[in-house]
C-alpha cells in the first residue's frame, strides 16, 4: 500500500519530465552505428505510443544516424531501438524527391480505388494550388482530405490505409519541414507492426528514471529483445536472466 502510494507520488512529481535533453548517445553508437535500417523512437515508460495528430496512423521515429549526429533531441528517458522492414512497399527516403510524375501516377491509382466521387475536385483544388509548392505535400493533403470524407470517425487510420493502398510503407523528411509531425529529421513508418525490436536504452545523460516499476518493466522488455539484439548489435549482450 505504502509502496503504491510512493510510486504514484513519484509519477506525479516527474509527470511530463520536461526538463533537460542532454542525451547520452554513447551506447547507441557503440552497439548500432553502421547497421542498416535502425531507427529510434523515444519513450518515458518503455512502450511505443501511436498517437498521431497530424500524420496518418504510424510510428513517428528517427534514423539512428540523425540521433547519433545530434540532429534529433528528446527529453524522454528512453530510446526505443528497432529495425524497420522497408522492403514490403515503397519507402520514400526523402519526401522532397517526390516529383510531379509521382503525384500524377498516384492520382491515377486513387482514381481506380474510387474512394470518393469528387476526387477531381480535390485534385484540382489541392493538386494545383499555388500555395502548396512541394509535390509530396499535394499527395499528403489530397489523401488526408479523402480520409476525412470517407471515414471521419477514424481519419488517421483511414489516411494510413489510403497510403498503404498506393504501396507506401514509410516516409522520411530530412529537411525538418514539420510536415511529418516534427521539426527534426523525421520518419513516419506506416508498417510499424513489421518492425524488429532490439533495445530500450536510457538516453538522458544527467537524469535517471526514479520509478522502480518502470525500470523493472524496461529491464524485462530488454531481456525479451536480447536474441534480436545479439543478431544485429556490434557487441553481444551476455546478461544472464535473473529469476
Amino acid at each position: 500500500m505504502f509502496e503504491d502510494h510512493l510510486e504514484e507520488s513519484i509519477n506525479e512529481a516527474y509527470s511530463g519530465f520536461g526538463q533537460s535533453a542532454h542525451m547520452d548517445i554513447k551506447e547507441l553508437r557503440r552497439l548500432y552505428y553502421g547497421r542498416k535500417n535502425i531507427y529510434v523512437t523515444f519513450t518515458d515508460d518503455g512502450d511505443i505510443t501511436i498517437d498521431n495528430q497530424q500524420t496518418p496512423e504510424g510510428l513517428i521515429c528517427y534514423e539512428l544516424n540523425d540521433v547519433i549526429g545530434k540532429k534529433v533531441k528528446s527529453n524522454e528517458f528512453y530510446a526505443y531501438v528497432f529495425r524497420a522492414d522497408k522492403n514490403r512497399g515503397k519507402f520514400l527516403e526523402n519526401i522532397n524527391e517526390y516529383n510531379r510524375d509521382s503525384f500524377l501516377r498516384d492520382v491515377e491509382y486513387l482514381r481506380l480505388k474510387e474512394y470518393v466521387e469528387d476526387l477531381d475536385t480535390l485534385v484540382n483544388f489541392y493538386g494545383y494550388n499555388s500555395y502548396i509548392r512541394k509535390e509530396f505535400e499535394r499527395l499528403w493533403v489530397v489523401t488526408h482530405q479523402i480520409a476525412i470524407r470517407t471515414f471521419p470517425e477514424e481519419i488517421n487510420y483511414m489516411w494510413a490505409n489510403i497510403l498503404f493502398s498506393l504501396g507506401y510503407v514509410g516516409f522520411h523528411d530530412p529537411s525538418r519541414s514539420d510536415l511529418l509531425g516534427s521539426k527534426q529529421p523525421t520518419t513516419v513508418l506506416l508498417n510499424y507492426k513489421d518492425r524488429e525490436d532490439l533495445d530500450i536504452l536510457p538516453i538522458q545523460e544527467y537524469r535517471e528514471d526514479p520509478r522502480s516499476r518502470i525500470t523493472k518493466y524496461v529491464n524485462r522488455e530488454r531481456m525479451k529483445m536480447r536474441g534480436a539484439k545479439n543478431r544485429i548489435a556490434k557487441r553481444r549482450d551476455n546478461t544472464k536472466r535473473v529469476f
